[in-house]
């Protein structure tokens, strides 16, 4: 028997979950996203034109979602969050908008990452969703000028550590 395993997926509820620290990546990475048909689906709850909660059942790609980052020493381990809330009847989703970016880093991201991660780390993140934007900017000329694709990547994501993860998931599911 040979099996070929190309692909696993988890629904953890918690950041909590990783025992290895995460490559938090704070600017939209359009490339990321959930493009392809993955033939899963998920159940959502979502506020109807009526204001009323209504369910629907939609294909993982179809659900507004964010790539959060990559786990380290899983190769090519991405970790996504879903909004199943922003989702609307007569929207097709193709990415989160810079506006519904902004208020998630700058309001709820980063105020629960800045909450439980030491100053002296802290100082290495970029504190703002626009600082992050210009600094991969920034990186991105320089790549064109020098660095390695591995070190374009690495620059514009950001070690948090296992220890820090369960605190700030649970800071930031109170915010969003």
């Amino acid at each position: 028997i040979s099996r070929d395993v190309d692909s696993m997926l988890a629904f953890p509820t918690s950041l909590r979950a990783l025992r290895t620290a995460l490559y938090y990546c704070p600017t939209l990475e359009h490339r990321r996203h959930i493009q392809t048909n993955l033939h899963l689906e998920r159940r959502i709850q979502y506020l109807g034109p009526d204001y009323q909660i209504r369910q629907r059942t939609l294909m993982l790609r179809d659900i507004p979602h964010l790539y959060l980052g990559s786990i380290p020493g899983i190769h090519d381990c991405s970790l996504y969050i879903f909004f199943p809330r922003l989702w609307q009847e007569d929207f097709k989703f193709t990415s989160l908008t810079q506006e519904q970016m902004l208020r998630f880093t700058d309001h709820a991201m980063w105020e629960s990452i800045s909450q439980h991660v030491p100053s002296d780390v802290l100082h290495h993140l970029p504190s703002s969703y626009r600082a992050s934007q210009h600094k991969a900017a920034a990186y991105s000329q320089e790549m064109r000028t020098g660095p390695s694709d591995q070190m374009h990547r690495r620059s514009r994501t950001y070690l948090l550590q296992p220890q820090f993860l369960g605190p700030i998931w649970e800071t930031l599911t109170q915010r969003v």
